[in-house]
């Protein structure tokens, strides 16, 4: 089953998150800053997984990163990750290197808009 068009779902749910951890953006700021961290790893791990041709550690790095993402609302990361963990539980490690490029803007997507989150509004007057 494919999910919808990562275009079509927001790359990051700021107010679902702040919801989730009682409004502490402090909170909200750690947790994704780890998870920036630690996703950068995970996807290299994916990446070299997949070229091997192990498709259980695939899927299990993948699995990884889509519970992360699920938890930091990275939306439309969590749903690809979704995707492509389908395709290594399948053993179809082809259709999971393909979906790589996509999993890694929809990363860099979600950085953007917490960023774009993160940094105070300057007032003007």
């Amino acid at each position: 089953m494919k999910s919808p068009d990562s275009s079509e779902v927001p790359a990051f749910r700021p107010a679902v998150l702040l919801d989730r951890m009682g409004g502490d953006r402090d909170l909200c700021r750690q947790t994704i800053t780890l998870f920036i961290e630690d996703s950068a790893k995970i996807v290299k791990l994916i990446r070299s997984s997949v070229a091997s041709g192990n498709a259980e550690e695939s899927r299990r790095m993948i699995h990884a990163l889509r519970g992360a993402s699920a938890n930091v609302e990275a939306f439309a990361l969590a749903l690809l990750a979704a995707d492509a963990e389908q395709a290594a539980e399948r053993g179809d490690l082809e259709e999971a290197g393909w979906a790589l490029p996509k999993i890694e803007r929809a990363r860099a997507k979600f950085i953007h808009a917490f960023r774009e989150f993160d940094t105070p509004i300057s007032d003007t007057r």
